[in-house]
């Protein structure tokens, strides 16, 4: 896991943009870690102090 840190452009509109980039294995079946990873988001998207938080998930990012 690397970050959270600052996009280049940090701020957009009143958003604040912060990248984390998780590695994963290669081996590792990609089908079981976008299940994970989403099951992380919906739980962090139930707490009330951060139901203003967007969250975009990449895969294979440029």
């Amino acid at each position: 896991m690397l970050g959270p840190e600052f996009a280049l452009i940090p701020r957009i509109n009143n958003y604040y943009i912060k990248k984390i980039l998780l590695k994963v294995e290669r081996d590792a079946p990609s089908t079981k870690v976008r299940d994970v990873i989403e099951e992380c988001v919906h739980t962090f998207m139930l707490q009330p102090d951060y139901k203003y938080v967007q969250i975009v998930a990449d895969a294979d990012p440029a």
